[in-house]
């Protein structure tokens, strides 16, 4: 009963965000038109990898099949370039958002299929991380309109959102879906962030 209550509460909210954004699009300062958003889990990986001496290659990491806090006591162990000791290993200077972002992006979208995994593999040839599926798919639709977008940090009940069935005419695979309902759950967007 509970389920088809939250089922029922997603899809009220759903089509009270669609309305919403229709009538307050475009309230977001960006001439390119994509949302200033906080990074995503491809960005934050390659800057964590620019000052990591000790973490494995892309390649490596693509086939490394981890959960969230294991993905953070990976990196956490790791040297980095920056002088001095820290606690924080390879992540140090991020956020624990920014933290929580990437290791929630590296449980989600690895390992990835041995195919798609080579030798001298770029940050930039993983899945696409929460950051860019908002832009490639939720903005076309959704202005983001900050002073309306919920600031849910519950990743089930956007999960719920999601799935709705207005949203799976996307056709996106449920691990892009719960990328992206990782990533808002972790990261929600308030309208200081608008830059």
């Amino acid at each position: 009963m509970a389920r088809r209550s939250l089922h029922g509460l997603a899809s009220v909210i759903a089509i009270g965000l669609t309305v919403a954004f229709a009538q307050y699009g475009g309230l977001f300062d960006n001439p390119g038109g994509n949302p200033a958003l906080p990074h995503g889990g491809n960005d934050l990986l390659a800057a964590v990898l620019d000052v990591c001496e000790t973490c494995g290659d892309v390649d490596e990491l693509a086939t490394a099949e981890r959960t969230r806090d294991e993905w953070e006591a990976y990196f956490r162990d790791q040297e980095h370039s920056d002088e001095g000791e820290s606690e924080a290993g390879a992540l140090v200077g991020l956020s624990d958002e920014e933290i929580d972002t990437l290791a929630a992006y590296l449980a989600i979208n690895l390992p990835m299929p041995e195919d798609d995994v080579h030798d001298d593999m770029e940050v930039a040839a993983l899945p696409a991380d929460g950051r860019e599926l908002m832009q490639r798919y939720c903005v076309s639709c959704h202005s983001l309109a900050v002073s309306v977008l919920p600031e849910w940090q519950i990743e089930q009940l956007w999960l719920e959102v999601l799935q709705d069935p207005h949203h799976r005419g996307i056709g996106l695979s449920e691990q892009r879906l719960e990328e992206i309902a990782a990533y808002l759950s972790i990261n929600p967007i308030e309208p200081d962030d608008v830059r």
